[in-house]
């Protein structure tokens, strides 16, 4: 929300051509050509793309909420306004009014669903021009669509994507210093009974939206040859992992080879070079690789560059390591280029990057939800597995939430741990952490929680969710890739593995340490173990000790006194039911006070 108000510009009207292909890093459109932020920009939603951006119409607004207005019928979602646009005159190679004879297209290309939600067919994307005729505005639709399933579109096309093009030609309405048009897109939310069901849905991509005098309905291609999809990984399955995890085994986590898509939207026959350079932190090249020359027919004659060399070039070698062990995160970014070569010296460069990030974390993801994945009922349990290349401890959990209508999935659930069992959750780790479902600030934001004490993970292991409502927790579900095979359900006391393609949003913060006093709160403060307490058996760590003799007093959440205990080194408490407390914990040696909730799980 804060870039969308730097984003802002008080830009004069646009003048022809204009042209927009939506390849830049932002997520809002470029406000030199288009009024509103409602679409997403991303390199993530679209299916078999032309190019490396796309605007994504769907079922929330800039600031990632559901629609006020949204409900189970089709309602207006994204707008996608152009800014004004002088469509009276021309000004170059001379300054002269625009006429009919100009032949002045608007045209661009369109695929419902990509790799996200299909629109019903009571959904629709709609084009409008702002017409003014005796001093009013209006909107007149000139062109829609329905709603369906990528697949069909298909078939009734015989194409992922379809180009529309649309000749204007009223001058009374249109060709005026102040025209603009408007893409509208058309959502309706899942017509389940549980709100928490209803989330973000129904995408529409558009993408090379193009207006420009001298067309024709022929005029079907643009000079441009790229690259059509993101940068892809470097990693065989994830997409982050821990520096140190890396460092243990890179050859085992390392891809041998990528995978690049290059489109050629040109009417003709294209050549061009293939490189990509690996640069660390600090800005150096580390590796590179050239692919060298290659030729290119158009798109519907040839598809994707087929050539080994740029669509499947080599990792030759291991991103660099910190033998030493002392960088802790990093970063190395991979460069890809496509140099395409036209008549004389000119040339174009087309480029995009792909950071890989070794920070704390494990991540099979990419960032970006193209949907939403939960159990039912009460009582289900989700889980997804990570492997280590060495043992580590696990410190807490990144986990993003869709936003819901009324946020109705914002419910409590138990956030639980297994060790590995033939691929599936096997001996849990540890009891419940009761947490609730929460959302952050920032578009596909993150939500952290914590754990009160780490859990030592040796291989394998799974992190998962159990619910405690009948509520769809609706985790963010990335389409991008299929990690199925890691991950698993239990609806009825058996584990089985997920049958839908995709990755969990779900990140495991690891310590890079297998002690606990490396990850405790040090020196200040008080810890129980376990916690959740099992079998009214507690070991108990004040200010970075343990074997002290403390008195405990137990309290109600409300703050009602219960009853007192004194421990030293590992010790049993008093009989209490299943629950949350507040425990005083007062240093029978010095006096000394702390406070701390457990929860009795026995």
């Amino acid at each position: 929300k804060n870039q969308r108000d730097e984003l802002k510009s008080a830009s004069s009207a646009v003048i022809l051509p204009f042209y927009d292909d939506f390849r830049y890093p932002q997520v809002f459109p470029d406000q030199t050509l288009w009024s509103d932020y409602n679409v997403f920009i991303n390199d993530a939603f679209s299916k078999n793309g032309l190019n490396h951006g796309v605007a994504t119409f769907d079922a929330i607004d800039s600031a990632g909420y559901i629609y006020e207005d949204a409900s189970i019928a089709p309602f207006a979602a994204d707008y996608l306004t152009s800014r004004s646009i002088r469509l009276d005159s021309l000004f170059s190679p001379l300054k002269r009014a625009i006429n009919k004879s100009d032949s002045l297209y608007l045209s661009f290309w369109y695929q419902p669903q990509g790799l996200g939600n299909d629109p019903q067919p009571g959904d629709s994307l709609m084009l409008q021009f702002e017409a003014s005729s005796d001093g009013n505005t209006f909107w007149n639709t000139v062109w829609s669509t329905e709603g369906m399933k990528l697949d069909t579109f298909y078939l009734h096309n015989g194409t992922w994507w379809k180009q529309v093009l649309i000749p204007i030609t009223d001058s009374a309405l249109y060709f005026h210093n102040d025209f603009r048009f408007r893409f509208i897109g058309h959502a309706s939310l899942a017509g389940d009974m549980l709100q928490s069901w209803q989330s973000n849905m129904d995408q529409w991509n558009v993408d090379v939206v193009y207006l420009n005098v001298g067309r024709n309905m022929d005029d079907t291609t643009t000079n441009w040859m790229g690259f059509a999809s993101a940068a892809p990984k470097m990693l065989k399955s994830y997409s982050a992992m821990p520096y140190w995890q890396y460092g243990d085994n890179p050859g085992l986590v390392l891809r041998d080879t990528l995978t690049n898509y290059v489109a050629n939207l040109s009417g003709q026959l294209k050549n061009g070079r293939y490189e990509y350079i690996v640069r660390d932190e600090a800005g150096n090249d580390v590796d590179s690789y050239l692919g060298g020359l290659f030729l290119l027919d158009p798109f519907p004659i040839e598809g994707y560059l087929a050539e080994q060399k740029v669509a499947k070039p080599a990792v030759s070698r291991i991103l660099p390591i910190d033998p030493i062990g002392g960088v802790s995160t990093t970063y190395f970014d991979i460069v890809h280029k496509i140099t395409t070569f036209e008549s004389g010296s000119d040339t174009r460069l087309d480029s995009v990057v792909y950071r890989q990030s070794f920070e704390d974390y494990f991540s099979y993801d990419d960032g970006t939800p193209e949907a939403g994945y939960g159990v039912t009922p009460s009582g289900a349990q989700f889980a997804i597995r990570f492997k280590l290349s060495k043992p580590d401890m696990i410190k807490g959990v990144d986990i993003f939430f869709n936003r819901t209508q009324n946020s109705a999935n914002q419910q409590y659930f138990n956030l639980r741990f297994w060790d590995d069992n033939n691929g599936l959750p096997g001996k849990l780790l540890r009891s419940d952490t009761i947490v609730r479902v929460d959302f952050g600030d920032n578009l596909n934001q993150f939500v952290r929680y914590s754990l009160p004490q780490p859990v030592l993970a040796l291989n394998a292991f799974h992190i998962g969710l159990q619910q405690r409502t009948n509520d769809n927790l609706n985790v963010g579900f990335d389409l991008s890739m299929d990690n199925s095979a890691n991950q698993s359900y239990n609806v009825d006391g058996t584990w089985i593995r997920s049958q839908y393609a995709g990755a969990l949003m779900i990140r495991p913060l690891m310590a890079g340490t297998t002690s606990k006093s490396d990850v405790s709160n040090g020196s200040k403060g008080v810890l129980f173990y376990p916690n959740p307490i099992l079998n009214s058996t507690v070991e108990v760590e004040f200010d970075g000790s343990v074997g002290q003799r403390l008195k405990l007093d137990f309290f109600s959440i409300s703050g009602q006194y219960i009853t007192s205990a004194e421990v030293q080194g590992v010790s049993s408490l008093p009989s209490l039911a299943n629950g949350l407390y507040l425990v005083k914990v007062t240093n029978l040696s010095n006096n000394k006070v702390y406070f701390d909730k457990i929860s009795i799980a026995n």
